[in-house]
């Protein structure tokens, strides 16, 4: 990994890409979800109205139907540039799911692998969240 094999400052770091990891769990009515938030900011100023919220939310239904991820940006007072989510990585997969085809924001995404255990890995995103929001679909 390059950011831990090189001395780098927080500021350089924070351009580095990024990997996400969305760890579903049982909810009411049997499916299967998870939520969550990221800060960034530009490194240097201590005031928390300068950043960008990226917040998640996953869903799976049931263990017939897929897993959806949205990712939703967040703007505080003040914009920062937010790195590329480079990779995400979906644990606890309904058992006996199989997934046959990944899309980002409606094109079908050709660079994943199904792991043991309900994994599902996306790679080569290059997801720019600075863009908008985003839609992740694992059918």
């Amino acid at each position: 990994d390059y950011a831990s094999s090189t001395q780098l400052t927080t500021v350089e770091t924070s351009r580095l890409p990024f990997a996400f990891m969305v760890t579903l769990s049982k909810a009411d009515g049997g499916k299967k979800q998870a939520s969550g938030s990221l800060f960034f900011d530009d490194g240097e100023n201590l005031d928390v109205g300068v950043g960008m919220f990226v917040e998640a939310s996953a869903v799976q239904e049931s263990a017939a139907s897929g897993v959806v991820i949205e990712f939703t940006r967040k703007q505080t007072a003040t914009q920062v540039d937010v790195p590329l989510l480079e990779t995400v990585e979906v644990r606890n997969i309904e058992q006996g799911q199989r997934i046959i085809r990944v899309e980002v924001d409606g094109q079908e995404h050709t660079d994943w692998d199904m792991l043991n255990g309900g994994v599902v890995m996306i790679q080569k995103l290059g997801m720019n969240m600075n863009g908008g929001n985003h839609v992740i679909r694992l059918h």
